[in-house]
């Protein structure tokens, strides 16, 4: 709630830089993620009703100052930085609608995948866990779309078994080699929720190399990764195994 408190009287003032503009859209990008198809719209619709109004005004002004007059630039920018936002608003809303709709006792993990640059990495693999002392529940597997989402829906009966009400998730992405790019096994989601969000950005592959040759792992990769052979095992020996009931 207080991000959109700051965020909403970023959008009222008259004096945003563009590089406001751009960290708070990323700043935004989980939080939308969570927010609902119809409420990105209207958001969406207001910054459009906001540009207009920002661009009725510095049309004004540049008929009486010019088009030199330092307000006449800072009222554009502002107008363009609105814009900006209502096309952000859009395409968040478009991809919340393509979200699956969970029936009953239906789960839900999804999230975003960003590579090392920042940007949405399409094609990967997303497979979910629920670990277990011997063998690992596959509960569900997906790609990432153009945008870099997933979202895998699993059944109650999926995890279930006595004295186990919720999932202990990780998850793990390959690429299409299948070659493993990131493992959250290492930092289990306990008791999760019918509905769970990951955001993951994938490590520089330079970095990586560069560690290898120094015979240690990078930082950033040591808490993402795990012992690919050993979650392999798990998952060809649970492909055999019953679904419980």
């Amino acid at each position: 709630m207080e991000t959109n408190r700051m965020f909403n009287a970023k959008l009222i003032s008259d004096d945003v830089k563009e590089d406001e503009v751009k960290s708070a859209l990323e700043n935004l990008t989980a939080q939308a993620s969570r927010s609902s198809g119809p409420a990105l719209n209207i958001f969406s619709q207001l910054q459009h009703k906001r540009a207009q109004r920002i661009e009725t005004a510095a049309g004004s002004l540049e008929k009486m100052m010019g088009a030199d007059h330092p307000q006449v630039a800072v009222l554009k920018q502002n107008a363009a930085a609105a814009g900006e936002f209502k096309a952000y608003y859009k395409a968040q809303a478009e991809r919340v609608e393509k979200r699956p709709k969970l029936r009953a006792n239906e789960w839900m993990v999804f999230g975003r995948i960003f590579d090392s640059t920042g940007k949405p990495a399409p094609n990967l693999t997303v497979r979910v866990f629920d670990q277990d002392l011997k063998l690992h529940d596959l509960l569900g597997e997906t790609e990432t779309d153009e945008s870099g989402d997933f979202a895998v829906v699993y059944h109650a009966r999926d995890f279930y078994e006595k004295g186990e009400n919720a999932p202990e998730l990780f998850v793990m992405v390959e690429d299409q080699a299948g070659k493993t790019l990131f493992s959250s096994r290492e930092n289990i989601r306990p008791q999760a929720g019918r509905s769970e969000y990951f955001t993951i950005q994938l490590a520089d592959k330079a970095a990586k190399s560069a560690a290898k040759k120094r015979g240690r792992p990078p930082k950033a990769a040591a808490a993402k990764t795990s012992s690919v052979p050993n979650v392999k095992t798990a998952v060809k020996t649970n492909t055999t195994r019953k679904l419980k009931k």
